[in-house]
Formats: structure tokens, C-alpha cells, sequence
């Protein structure tokens, strides 16, 4: 088994073990965002509280984005605090990234210093489902002629789709299907949940 697989499995199995990060709800759907509801939610931020997951976590982030970049980005808010953790070990330059620039102040996407022309910059984040918030922050870096790469805590799927439609490099260090299997021999959810959550997971790609 390799050891990215692996990566992938054990990271996995600290989301399923650790209680109430893994959450499912057919009736009524779980609200993720506005005006958006899915039957799987998995709560990224409720790992900040657990301070032997959180450190796992970044441990694991810093071992794949290692000493190949220049700077490290986080999205707001999920991606913020992995971002400055990897930034503190790897003693790299840290910006921060608005999902919108405000409207008043400082008006700027980011927090911290622009990085320099031809910089390389590995872009963290939490949750990575269609694409959308990262399409938006990977064309602003490569609009101030940054080299990025974008790294995900815990993907539905379809990050390698996003990964050939933006043309960067995209590495989740966990993903559904694992997540998923895993659930249900944990018994957080049955067989038959799963079919149902895979059917609405198949049409968020559709999307």
C-alpha cells in the first residue's frame, strides 16, 4: 500500500474516531452554508478544540507541502489556522486570504505581505466540494504571477476534475469515499445511508 493511501486511511480514520466531526442527517438535511443543505457534513472546525488531532493534522500538512515553497496561504476561515501552523513549522512567509475583498479599510484579498513575482505558494484550505472559492483565490495568485498549489484537509471527490480545469497541482489528505467506508464500519451511519449519500455527493459533482 502506498504512502499516500495510507496517509489518506489514517487521517481518515482520526475524522471518523473523533466524535461529532462526522455528522449524517437525511431528514432534514443538514444546512452547510446558506441556501445549502447536503445529508454528510463534516466539521472541520470542531477539530481546532481536539489539540492531538489538530496537531496531527498539521504534522500531516507540513510532511507533504514539506520545504518546496516560498509562502503559505490560508482561505478563510477554514483554511486559516492550518496555514499559520505549517507557515510557524516550516518558518515560511504567511498571508492570509480574504474570500472577497472588503469594502472599506483595507480593501486588499490579503492579509500579509503580496508574495513576489514567481513565488510559489501552497494554498491550504479545509473543504473542497465544486471548487468555487478555490477557482476564485488560485486565479488571484496566479493574476500577481504566483506558482500555486492547493492543499485540502478533506475533499468530496473531485479535487483531481478542479486540480485539471485550474491546472495546478491539488493534494487532499482525506477524501469521502474513505471517509465514508469508514463511517459505517464505525456504524456512524449504515449501507443503505451511504447509497443516499452517494447519490447526493454524485450530483454536487454535476454541478
Amino acid at each position: 500500500m502506498s504512502t499516500t493511501i495510507m496517509r489518506e486511511i489514517n487521517i481518515a480514520k482520526l475524522l471518523v474516531n473523533t466524535p461529532k466531526i462526522v455528522n449524517f442527517s437525511q431528514k432534514p438535511l443538514i444546512v452547510v452554508a446558506k441556501n445549502e443543505v447536503s445529508p454528510i457534513y463534516i466539521n472541520i472546525r470542531l477539530m481546532l478544540s481536539d489539540v492531538s488531532l489538530r496537531l496531527s493534522l498539521v504534522e500531516s500538512f507540513v510532511k507533504v507541502i514539506a520545504n518546496k515553497f516560498d509562502c503559505v496561504a490560508g482561505i478563510e476561515s477554514g483554511g486559516s489556522y492550518f496555514a499559520a501552523a505549517v507557515a510557524d513549522k516550516l518558518k515560511l512567509p504567511l498571508v492570509l486570504v480574504r474570500k472577497q475583498s472588503k469594502k472599506y479599510g483595507d480593501v486588499s484579498r490579503l492579509v500579509g505581505q503580496i508574495p513576489k513575482k514567481n513565488a510559489k505558494v501552497a494554498i491550504l484550505d479545509d473543504v473542497l466540494a465544486t471548487g468555487t472559492t478555490a477557482n476564485s483565490v488560485v486565479n488571484y495568485f496566479k493574476g500577481i504571477n504566483c506558482e500555486v498549489s492547493l492543499f485540502i484537509l478533506y475533499s468530496y471527490g473531485f479535487h483531481n476534475r478542479v486540480a485539471n480545469r485550474l491546472n495546478i497541482p491539488i493534494i487532499a489528505l482525506s477524501e469521502y469515499k474513505t471517509v465514508g467506508k469508514l463511517s459505517v464500519e464505525a456504524g456512524l451511519f449504515s449501507n443503505k445511508d451511504l447509497k443516499f449519500i452517494d447519490t447526493f455527493v454524485t450530483r454536487l459533482g454535476e454541478i
